[in-house]
């Protein structure tokens, strides 16, 4: 498969995982007319540049969503699983909505928001990234992972007074890491505060002497 042997094992545990434990109905979510009108979704096709194991993994994995999905198609557990078959099958498209739709269900879907933000840095879409870290920030305001993650994409739209503010927010709240010092130095750098920017960069080399 063209995928890594590590995201291939994480997404199987992810999947059995959402998949265990529910009580398959016999009403088709696929076809069911109350399901269409609430959300829109298909199953994903298997590339056919893959090898025959991993086709037969996600043709299981398929069945497993699908009986997941027409159970409990309101349940996040489930639509997650379904965006990481669009992962498995290489359909980024199908993916987004599906994590979308994921925060829509469950507004604080951490998986969800990693995800998303993979995604966008995928496109160099830094003002989604942005979008979506307000959006995440205002469920969990004192999360410093989304802190980072915003920071960093401001200092990617020359928003640097911005991200100074959020970065400095970020240390007050928990230690700082090398990211955090390299992306706070670039924004003191480009607002001509110098002595911070050296201050931050020397810290971040003694946190990672060989980057």
């Amino acid at each position: 498969p063209r995928r890594g042997s590590g995201w291939g094992a994480l997404v199987g545990v992810v999947l059995v995982g959402s998949a265990a434990g529910f009580v398959f109905g016999r009403s088709s979510f696929w076809a069911g007319e109350a399901a269409k009108a609430a959300w829109q979704c298909s199953l994903p096709e298997v590339p056919p540049d893959v090898t025959s194991e991993y086709r037969a993994f996600c043709e299981e994995a398929k069945d497993a969503v699908a009986e997941a999905m027409d159970s409990y198609p309101e349940s996040d557990s489930a639509v997650a699983a379904l965006a990481l078959l669009h992962y498995l099958a290489h359909d980024p498209r199908g993916e987004e909505r599906c994590w979308e739709r994921c925060l829509e269900l469950r507004p604080s879907h951490p998986l969800a928001y990693s995800r998303l933000v993979a995604l966008a840095q995928q496109r160099s879409d830094y003002d989604r990234i942005v979008e979506l870290m307000h959006k995440a920030l205002a469920v969990e305001p004192r999360n410093t992972t989304y802190c980072g993650i915003l920071g960093s994409a401001l200092v990617h739209l020359n928003r640097y007074e911005e991200s100074r503010d959020v970065l400095e927010s970020q240390l007050r709240l928990a230690p700082g890491t090398v990211d955090t010092y390299m992306m706070l130095g670039k924004a003191y750098e480009q607002l001509k505060e110098l002595e911070k920017a050296r201050r931050c960069l020397e810290t971040a080399v003694a946190l990672a002497p060989r980057r």
